[in-house]
């Protein structure tokens, strides 16, 4: 249909061209915990101990991982350590049900607030107004100033109402999320080659926010869309 071709065309164009062999399922989603750019996948290799006999080390494998782009080219974000794909990767295995059914139980809790508090102010406030504009007509007002200050402090409240409003109805679809997410998903998932995995991930996810310090790692917030 025309909305699920716009909608492929829209996780299309946030997916990076590469030409690499290898595969970076997380590339422009994880935001630095220093700076907030979007930080890169690389290749990193780890190695043994250097050898007795002739000094060298030899390396024992590779792994892909991510880096602030800020901090590697031009030192301008002191985030200085990598993110290795495959500890993330298992975090949000672990943690992404998690993560969308709390969010969803937030927005439901706040919107229903929202709902009746924001019904009712709107209400009320538009009515005050009236009667405040019926009160300057019939000059029971005497003061400009008395009336300006009313009108701005009414208009300032009910923007702020509508504003509340207007922001709860852009919250990301959290039924359509967890309808891809059903049981055994990340069984399915490990099936999947980087190229969909990395598909996967961008079909729902816009950014990732982690810490990660020497003491503690681990993810901070995701937003969808």
């Amino acid at each position: 249909t025309k909305d699920k071709f716009d909608e492929l065309q829209k996780i299309v164009s946030r997916t990076p061209r590469t030409t690499e062999k290898r595969t970076y399922i997380f590339t422009g989603l994880i935001r630095c915990p220093k700076c907030g750019c979007r930080m890169q996948g690389g290749t990193y290799n780890r190695y043994t101990r250097p050898n007795k006999e002739t000094g060298k080390r030899e390396k024992r494998s590779s792994y892909s991982a991510y880096r602030c782009g800020r901090s590697n080219i031009n030192k301008r974000c002191n985030f200085t350590l990598n993110i290795p794909e495959e500890r993330l990767e298992t975090m949000l295995l672990e943690q992404l049900d998690d993560i969308v059914a709390n969010k969803k139980l937030n927005v439901m809790n706040i919107k229903s607030a929202g709902e009746r508090v924001a019904k009712h102010n709107i209400d009320d406030l538009t009515a005050e107004l009236e009667r405040l504009n019926y009160s300057w007509k019939k000059g029971r007002i005497k003061s400009v100033e008395e009336y300006d200050r009313d009108y701005d402090d009414l208009m300032a409240k009910i923007h702020e109402a509508e504003n509340e409003r207007a922001g709860m109805d852009q919250e990301p679809d959290y039924e359509k999320i967890q309808s891809v997410l059903v049981n055994g998903w990340q069984t399915i998932y490990q099936e999947l080659d980087g190229e969909h995995k990395r598909a996967f991930w961008r079909s729902f996810i816009e950014e990732i926010h982690v810490t990660w310090t020497k003491d503690k790692k681990g993810i901070v917030d995701i937003i969808f869309f």
